[in-house]
C-alpha cells in the first residue's frame, strides 16, 4: 500500500511540475520490483507498480510533445531501438503463445526498454536536471547499501518477504532470496530483484562516480558520492556473485587514470585496505578465483561453460521451431514439458533469449544494437567511458544473465557521458541544453 500511495503522489506532482516528479520517478524505479503490483489477478497479465507510472509518463510525454517525429531523429540510439522494436513486434505477430498471449509482454519491453530510455533523452538535458538525479541517485544508492549491509549481517531479507504478499495471486510472486545456497552461501540482494542485478547496479554506480572523479574531475561529486561508491564494493561481495565482479571488471578501465595523483593515491590507499580487509575478501576468494580458475567454479557452483555450450545447443534446437522471427514471448510456458526448453535453464546469455524468442530477425536487430553501443556512438560522441562500460554490460549480458539489473540506471549514466560529451565546450553549461 505504501509504494501506492508514493506512486499516486508521483502522478499528482506530475500535473504541477511534469519534469521534477519524473526525474523523482527515475529515482523511485530502484526500490520497484516485480512483487509490487497495481493488477495480480488469475488470468490477466500482471501489472506492476514499476510499469504502470512507465506508461503514464511516457504516455503524457507523448501527449504533451509536438513533432515528436523530429525529435526522435536526434537520439543517438534512434535506429538500433527502431531495429529492436521491429523485430519483438514480429516475433509477437507470429508467437507460438499467440498474439493475444505474447502482446502484453511485447508492450512491456516496448515501453520499459525503449521509449522511457527516449524520455529520459529528452526530459534530463540542463545541468540542474542532472545535478537533482546525481544527488538524488546517491541518496537511493546510500540506502540500498544500508539495508545491503543490515541483509548481510542478520542473513535475512524482510523486505523481500514484505513485497511478495503484495501480490494478490500469490502463485505469481517472485522470490530470488539464496539463503542457503550450497557451496556459495548467503547472497544478498538489499532492495533489488535479484543478487546478480543488485551487484550490476551497485558497479554501475562504482564506475559512475569513479569516472567523474578520476577522469573528468567534475565538481558534481561530493565526500558523500564518493563514500557511497566505497560503501558499495563490499555489497557487491555480498551478493555472492561473478557478473557483477566482470562487469566492475570491464568498467574500472573507464576510470583508470595514472595522471591524476588523486587516483595514485586512491590506489595505494584501496592497497592498504584491501589488506586490513583481507579476512572480509578471504571469505569471498572463492567466488572471485572462479571467474578465472574452474576448480574453484566446481566448489562455488553456478555455471560453467559446460553448461553454457549445453544451453546453446538446446537454444539452437529451440529456434529450428522458428528460425526466421524465433517463437516470441512467454513461449516456455507453452512449451515447459519440452526437453529442450527444460535445457535453457534460466537462458544464461542475452544470445540465447534472442535465438529463441526473436530468431535470425532478432539476432541482426540486437548485433546493430551492440555495434551501435559499442562502436558507433562512443565514436560520433568521442567518449570513452561509453564503449568501455558498454563493452562491460555486453560482455557480461553475453556471458551469463542480468536479472535485478536497473536498465533505465544504466542507460542514465551512458546518456550522461553523452550528453558530457556534445556540450563540454558550452560556455555555461556542463551538459547540452537545447530546449
Amino acid at each position: 500500500m505504501v509504494f501506492l500511495i508514493i506512486g499516486a503522489m508521483l502522478i499528482v506532482y506530475s500535473r504541477f511540475d511534469f519534469k521534477k516528479s519524473f526525474l523523482i520517478f527515475l529515482t523511485y524505479k530502484f526500490f520497484l520490483v516485480t512483487n509490487i503490483t497495481v493488477i495480480s489477478v488469475p488470468g490477466i497479465p500482471l501489472l506492476t507498480l514499476d510499469l504502470f507510472l512507465t506508461l503514464y509518463y511516457v504516455v503524457v510525454f507523448l501527449y504533451k510533445k509536438q513533432n515528436k517525429m523530429r525529435l526522435l531523429q536526434k537520439f543517438p540510439y534512434r535506429i538500433p531501438f527502431i531495429a529492436l522494436a521491429i523485430s519483438w513486434f514480429l516475433s509477437t505477430i507470429f508467437s507460438i503463445s499467440g498474439f493475444s498471449s505474447a502482446v502484453s509482454e511485447f508492450v512491456k519491453e516496448l515501453f520499459t526498454q525503449l521509449l522511457l530510455i527516449w524520455v529520459m533523452w529528452e526530459i534530463v538535458r540542463r545541468k540542474s536536471d542532472w545535478v537533482f538525479l546525481f544527488n538524488s541517485i546517491t541518496v537511493c544508492i546510500f540506502i540500498t547499501c544500508l539495508y545491503g549491509y543490515y541483509e548481510k549481517v542478520t542473513q535475512s531479507n524482510p523486505l523481500v518477504a514484505y513485497e511478495m504478499t503484495l501480490v494478490d495471486d500469490s502463485s505469481r510472486a517472485i522470490d530470488f532470496t539464496y539463503d542457503e545456497e550450497i557451496g556459495r552461501g548467503f547472497r544478498a540482494q538489499s532492495v533489488f530483484e535479484h543478487a546478480i542485478g543488485a551487484g550490476i547496479n551497485w558497479a554501475l554506480y562504482v564506475l559512475f562516480v569513479f569516472t567523474l572523479y578520476f577522469r573528468y574531475r567534475l565538481n558534481l561529486v561530493n565526500w558523500f558520492s564518493l563514500l557511497v561508491a566505497v560503501m558499495c564494493i563490499p555489497c557487491i561481495l555480498f551478493t555472492n556473485s561473478r557478473a557483477p565482479l566482470v562487469f566492475l571488471g570491464i568498467g574500472s578501465l573507464a576510470y583508470i587514470n595514472f595522471k591524476n595523483k588523486k587516483f595514485i593515491i586512491s590506489v595505494f590507499v584501496i592497497m592498504i585496505g584491501l589488506a586490513v580487509g583481507s579476512s572480509l575478501f578471504e571469505e569471498y576468494s572463492a567466488n572471485i578465483l572462479s571467474i578465472f580458475d574452474s576448480s574453484y567454479q566446481k566448489e562455488v557452483g553456478g555455471s560453467n561453460s559446460d553448461m553454457r555450450l549445453e544451453q546453446l545447443a538446446a537454444a539452437l534446437a529451440v529456434m529450428e521451431r522458428s528460425p526466421i522471427l524465433g517463437l516470441g514471448y512467454k513461449f516456455s510456458r507453452l512449451l515447459e514439458n519440452d526437453i529442450h526448453v527444460s535445457a535453457l535453464l534460466g537462458l544464461e546469455s542475452i544470445w540465447f533469449k534472442v535465438l529463441t524468442q526473436f530468431g535470425i530477425v532478432g539476432i541482426l536487430s540486437y548485433t546493430i544494437y551492440a555495434a551501435y553501443s559499442m562502436v558507433i556512438i562512443p565514436k560520433r560522441y568521442n567518449s570513452f567511458p561509453v564503449f568501455i562500460i558498454s563493452l562491460a554490460y555486453w560482455i557480461t549480458a553475453s556471458l551469463t544473465s542480468t536479472p535485478g539489473m536497473l536498465f533505465h540506471f544504466f542507460f542514465i549514466v551512458i546518456l550522461f557521458f553523452i550528453r558530457f560529451s556534445i556540450s563540454q565546450s558550452k560556455k555555461g553549461l556542463i551538459y547540452v541544453s537545447q530546449a
